[in-house]
């Protein structure tokens, strides 16, 4: 079984940072847009930040693409976080996604180590 999780935080009161770490398909796409889409309602600002992913498919770049079109719809901002190098910045270019999503390279390494207590959502069926 593959763990898929998810870190929500809160750097401010009206933007939240959703961290996701493992692999993230078909099996985590129902949580995946759950989760976002509630994000994208009550927040500004969303990230999603992909440096601790490890595989993303075509059904998690559709949940991200759906909750980028409703934030611009609702005017916020909508911000993947990836790391310079790696498969998650490649599936997006191989995507033609670094044109149509709002993409920010990290120079720095992902987090390491594990999720804090209390700010892990696991997404797994």
């Amino acid at each position: 079984m593959t763990v898929s999780d998810v870190e929500i935080t809160h750097p401010s009161a009206d933007e939240a940072v959703a961290r996701f770490v493992g692999e993230h398909d078909l099996q985590t796409k129902a949580a995946t847009s759950e989760l976002l889409a509630d994000l994208v309602a009550r927040f500004a600002r969303v990230t999603v930040d992909l440096r601790d992913a490890t595989f993303i498919d075509s059904s998690f770049l559709h949940c991200l693409l759906v909750a980028d079109r409703q934030a611009k719809t609702d005017g916020k901002r909508f911000d993947l976080l990836v790391a310079a190098t790696g498969n998650i910045r490649n599936v997006l270019s191989i995507a033609d996604l670094e044109d149509v999503l709002e993409i920010v390279v990290a120079d720095g390494p992902p987090a390491a180590g594990p999720l804090p207590d209390g700010f892990t959502q696991m997404i797994s069926d």
